[in-house]
């Protein structure tokens, strides 16, 4: 899946909770935080703090 979005880019899942997984891509020096629902991809961050200051707040 995520090879054919991110053109054979690899994505790191950092964590699995409740059939969510939260990915941290770095594609093409461009990085990305975003978090998979099912074959849903929803960008959250575009950096690294960005994207775990809202995961900080996803979790309240």
């Amino acid at each position: 899946m995520f090879e054919d979005i991110f053109d054979g880019e690899s994505a790191t899942v950092f964590l699995t909770q409740h059939d969510v997984n939260i990915v941290y891509i770095n594609h093409n020096s461009g990085e990305i935080g975003a978090c998979i629902s099912g074959d849903e991809l929803h960008i959250i961050a575009k950096n690294l703090f960005d994207f775990f200051c809202k995961l900080m707040l996803y979790k309240i």
